[in-house]
């Protein structure tokens, strides 16, 4: 029973992050000012982008991009991007509207770039495909393909649980002194 609750836990799991994954999340302050930022980790050397908007309207308005206190962009657009996105980059953001104030801080945090590729005097077997520049995307078939796994790893644990149940409660107070006594006897 502990392994199929242990897979269900990891099944929500694992449907949480294949919903929010791609998705921004939203950190509003009393304002109304309104930083949008990724939900989740970035990977090393992809391209992310901030926006900043009032609450109720989706136009683009200039703003200010603050990091950990200090203004590090003004746009006329309210997006800012930053290309090539590195540990450096990770902290605590948020924007300013003038004369409509600040959003909520948000943490963008970036997790380390996993290349395929060897590091200088590091040995690896060749491989026939080269490594992908991309990380997986939303809706990529790698998803599909793990939600499978896991689908099918949940419904087999489910099953064995099951069964399982169903024989303790079949032998359960069934003991080996109750079968059937046979008494031959010699008929002359």
């Amino acid at each position: 029973m502990a392994v199929t609750a242990l897979l269900i836990s990891l099944l929500v799991d694992v449907l949480f992050l294949l919903t929010v994954r791609g998705q921004n999340y939203v950190h509003e302050a009393g304002d109304g000012v309104i930083l949008e930022s990724p939900a989740l980790p970035v990977m090393e050397q992809q391209n992310v982008t901030l926006r900043c908007r009032l609450k109720g309207t989706s136009s683009n308005q200039p703003a200010d991009f603050i990091k950990e206190g200090h203004i590090i962009m003004v746009t006329y657009e309210g997006e800012m991007t930053i290309h090539n996105v590195s540990k450096s980059d990770e902290g605590l953001y948020k924007c300013r509207i003038s004369g409509r104030g600040d959003s909520a801080e948000s943490w963008l945090a970036v997790r380390a770039y996993m290349s395929l590729t060897p590091q200088v005097g590091q040995e690896t077997s060749p491989s026939p495909h080269p490594p992908s520049p991309h990380p997986l995307q939303p809706g990529s078939i790698q998803d599909y393909i793990l939600l499978f796994v896991v689908l099918s790893i949940s419904c087999v644990a489910v099953l064995l649980s099951v069964v399982g149940i169903l024989q303790c409660r079949k032998h359960k107070g069934v003991p080996a002194a109750n079968l059937v006594d046979v008494t031959y006897a010699t008929i002359t």
